[in-house]
């Protein structure tokens, strides 16, 4: 039974707009499945100050958080920071290094390092990169927070507890933070 809009409108996701390619995308499924349920065991890790990509702590969290700690604190210091071409840059080395902490399963970190490997299909040609998460896949989101959670969260409380003097509020969005220091100097 076709749709109202008829069946030329059915066609099966492709790998990339402009791509030329006709092929169904397979690994979004599996993507999903293997991320809703490493999902829970990541949250659990994560620092409160993380909001990016996690369930229930969305920008406007952020937002909110940042708000609170400019309004409602006595801030001398703001810093805002952008890790450039982070989603480009990551360490696959390194990201299953962490990954590896949290996932006994040989198997899941097997083919998670598939996905890294898999590369990009852009008018007809296969890029295959040494890093960076895949653009747009399911599960770069999490592979992401897990990376930044031992690369950024973990130095930053870290140096929060042994160095900071007064009041430092952090809050970080994905790739992006905007750690705020109360009293003195503060450097990233």
């Amino acid at each position: 039974m076709g749709s109202e809009r008829g069946d030329e409108y059915k066609r099966p996701c492709s790998l990339g707009e402009g791509t030329g390619s006709k092929e169904p995308d397979y690994s979004a499924a599996p993507q999903w499945a293997t991320a809703s349920r490493l999902v829970p065991t990541h949250q659990a890790d994560f620092l409160g100050f993380s909001y990016g990509f996690r369930p229930k702590r969305s920008q406007h969290d952020a937002l909110d958080a940042l708000a609170f700690g400019i309004t409602q604190r006595r801030v001398n210091w703001i810093v805002d920071s952008d890790l450039q071409s982070f989603f480009d840059s990551v360490s696959h080395e390194w990201l299953i290094k962490f990954l590896e902490h949290r996932i006994g399963d040989e198997r899941v970190l097997r083919l998670i390092h598939k996905w890294l490997k898999a590369g990009v299909m852009e008018q007809g040609e296969l890029t295959v990169s040494e890093q960076g998460t895949p653009q747009g896949a399911v599960a770069s989101p999490l592979l992401a927070n897990a990376y930044l959670h031992y690369v950024f969260d973990l130095w930053a409380e870290q140096w929060r507890r042994r160095h900071a003097q007064g009041e430092l509020i952090i809050v970080r969005f994905a790739d992006d933070s905007a750690p705020r220091r109360r009293e003195g100097v503060f450097m990233i």
